[in-house]
């Protein structure tokens, strides 16, 4: 299935995937938890279209009232993420929550919505492949560009710096 696309006054055929799944990772910080969801709710109403799932986690140390979302036919889930993360083919995350960690852990890519109003807070910071955004124009640009490569995210990252022989820690430690 594909459709046309305007590029560069050319037209082109696109492959259009038959559903696209997000995982929308709460944050736990309330001003950072609106700026999230009123970018979220932008694109959802002015760009979003039917190929698009949206699954929402909410921070387990925020309580978030989704009514006035309603109309987003965004799913909500309770679930813990190591049962879930594989159902999605990518996330985004609020400003200062760890669970963005895991996902980029598993190879899936990560846009961080950060909050205008405060540092970036996320632990992914300096990491290769997250998409930090600002405002609407990031996060239309970083989620179009995943949307693009889906399908070439399989590699699990490395986050932690993992060594049995503590070699990093015995030289800060001047242990030979």
């Amino acid at each position: 299935m594909g459709e046309l696309k305007r590029q560069n006054k050319v037209w082109e055929k696109v492959d259009v995937p038959k559903e696209i799944s997000i995982l929308l990772l709460g944050d736990m910080v309330e001003s950072s938890m609106e700026n999230f969801l009123g970018i979220i709710s932008g694109f959802i109403r002015n760009y979003s279209n039917e190929i698009y799932r949206f699954t929402i986690k909410l921070h387990p140390g925020l309580k978030v009232d989704l009514k006035p979302f309603a109309d987003l036919n965004i799913k909500e889930t309770t679930l813990p993420l190591d049962e879930i993360l594989g159902e999605y083919d990518f996330v985004i995350a609020g400003n200062s929550t760890s669970a963005s960690v895991d996902a980029y852990m598993m190879g899936l890519p990560v846009i961080i919505v950060l909050d205008p109003g405060d540092f970036n807070l996320n632990p992914l910071r300096g990491s290769n492949g997250v998409h930090f955004v600002w405002d609407m124009n990031d996060f239309l640009s970083a989620f179009n560009g995943i949307v693009k490569r889906l399908g070439q995210y399989s590699e699990q990252n490395n986050y932690f710096y993992l060594d049995k022989d503590l070699k990093l820690w015995k030289s800060v430690l001047n242990i030979a």
